[in-house]
C-alpha cells in the first residue's frame, strides 16, 4: 500500500510541471482505485469482483486521489501511517450491493469535497447519472490497482 501512495504524491508533485507543459496532449491527473477481491486471470485477461471495483473506484476518485475499498481499509486500518477518510457507501455500476469507500489523506493527496462527499452518497436509483457525472474524458490517466489473496 505505501507504493499506492507514493505513486500517488509522485504523480501529483512530480508530474504535474511537467503535465502542465504538456496540457495539449495529456489531460487530467492520475486516479487510482485499490479494491482486495477475487480475480480470474484467463490468457491475457484478468476479470471478477476486483477488478470490477477497483476500476469503478478509480473512475470516481478525485484527479491525484487514491480511493480504496472497505476489504482495503480492513486489511491496513492499523497502519498508523496511513491516513484514510470514510466517504460513502457507493453504488457502482455492475457491483449488486453499495461498497463502503475510504479516501487515502495526506501531503500531495486531494481532500475530497463535501459537495462530492454527499453525491457519492446518492441511492442507487441516481446510479447511473452520478457515473456519467464521474466518467473520465478518454485522455486522462487512470491507475486501477487490483489485489487478489494467494
Amino acid at each position: 500500500m505505501p507504493c499506492c501512495i507514493r505513486i500517488g504524491k509522485f504523480t501529483n508533485t512530480v508530474l504535474e510541471p511537467i503535465m502542465a507543459n504538456a496540457q495539449d496532449r495529456v489531460e487530467g491527473k492520475l486516479r487510482i482505485g485499490i479494491h482486495l477481491g477475487d480475480v480470474i486471470i484467463e490468457h491475457d485477461d484478468v476479470f471478477g469482483d476486483g477488478v470490477n471495483i477497483a476500476s469503478r473506484l478509480q473512475a470516481i476518485a478525485d484527479p491525484g486521489g487514491i480511493y480504496v475499498s472497505e476489504s482495503v481499509q480492513k486489511a491496513i486500518r492499523s497502519r498508523t501511517d496511513i491516513q484514510m477518510q470514510f466517504l460513502a457507501e457507493v453504488g457502482l455500476k455492475n457491483v449488486d450491493y453499495l461498497v463502503k469507500t475510504y479516501s487515502l489523506q495526506g501531503p500531495g493527496l486531494p481532500v475530497t469535497p463535501l459537495a462530492k462527499i454527499k453525491e457519492l452518497s446518492i441511492t442507487d436509483s441516481s446510479r447511473k447519472s452520478l457515473e456519467a457525472m464521474f466518467t473520465p474524458s478518454p485522455n486522462t490517466s487512470l491507475c486501477s490497482i487490483i489485489t487478489s489473496p494467494k
